[in-house]
């Protein structure tokens, strides 16, 4: 997804298996990330989108309790 500055959000998953959104400028800087195990529990399935505020809705999967599950990160999370 992308906010309204233009900037691109990805959802990673590392090699540790920890997922990450990863922050780049439109012409693919990367400018930052948020998240991590403790933020985003559970599989990462998708980035679900964001609103105008700059704010970043990620689906997940919580292997624990078997739900799915939204989590919102602010910009200044970054």
């Amino acid at each position: 997804t992308r906010d309204d500055q233009n900037d691109y959000y990805i959802l990673d998953e590392l090699s540790t298996g920890n997922p990450l959104v990863k922050k780049y400028s439109s012409v693919g800087t990367q400018i930052g990330s948020f998240g991590d195990s403790s933020s985003i529990t559970g599989d990462p399935l998708r980035i679900e989108g964001s609103d105008y505020n700059g704010n970043i809705f990620v689906l997940h999967y919580d292997t624990g309790s078997g739900d799915t599950m939204i989590s919102i990160f602010e910009p200044g999370d970054m």
